[in-house]
């Protein structure tokens, strides 16, 4: 090989080797400009609510509770969620949700009241608005009977 043939062939390497650390700049500048996804997880979730119950609640329940009631929420709309794919999920403190949690907590010999319950989950619900997975509480619709 000539030295032109060698010059043309490394300007060519050169060149190739250029162009994919552009490309790989170029993502990377893409991906940047992206806010990350939110990621909702039972103990982030728990770090989330524990400081924020009243003192008295937060004493009674400690950090456990908070977890338990969290974990047993998930649970329970997962299972809405098996059981009928069309109903709609509502997070919070709703009457099934307590009900079933208090069961659920008292069976493993932990029992909670439910106002306890109820506290932690609207804390849930603040959480879940503050990482950006659900927006703002929806307003009634109108009674159209």
């Amino acid at each position: 090989m000539g030295p032109t043939a060698t010059l043309v062939l490394g300007g060519l390497l050169v060149g190739v080797f250029l162009l994919l650390v552009a490309v790989l700049l170029w993502q990377e500048a893409r991906t940047r400009g992206q806010p990350p996804e939110p990621v909702w997880g039972i103990e982030d979730a728990t770090d989330f609510v524990l400081p924020r119950l009243e003192e008295a609640e937060r004493s009674r329940v400690g950090r456990d509770g908070v977890r338990r009631v969290v974990e047993w929420q998930v649970h329970f709309l997962q299972q809405l969620a098996k059981a009928d794919a069309e109903v709609p999920i509502v997070v919070g403190a709703t009457e099934g949700t307590i009900a079933h949690i208090a069961e659920r907590v008292a069976r493993q010999g932990h029992p909670l009241a439910d106002a306890d319950i109820s506290a932690i989950l609207d804390l849930v619900g603040d959480y879940l608005v503050t990482i950006g997975v659900v927006g703002p509480v929806a307003e009634e619709p109108p009674d159209l009977s």
